[in-house]
């Protein structure tokens, strides 16, 4: 029987700070955003090594500042 498993070994993972930049050039392009060709190609390299199923929502982080007035 044939050996049927994907051996991912020749394509390195995603580190999370080119999965936050694929998240986010998703996010821009389900929203409207025309990418320039150079980020449609970082886009199509990143999907390409990223191993999920689909890419997640970017996240949302929210830095309360104190107010300076």
């Amino acid at each position: 029987m044939a050996d049927m498993t994907i051996d991912l070994t020749d394509q390195p993972r995603l580190t999370p700070s080119e999965d936050g930049v694929l998240r986010r050039l998703f996010f821009f392009e389900a929203n409207g955003a025309t990418l320039a060709p150079p980020l449609r190609v970082l886009k199509a390299e990143l999907r390409a090594r990223d191993q999920r199923s689909e890419v997640r929502e970017p996240e949302a982080a929210v830095t309360r500042v104190p107010s300076y007035a």
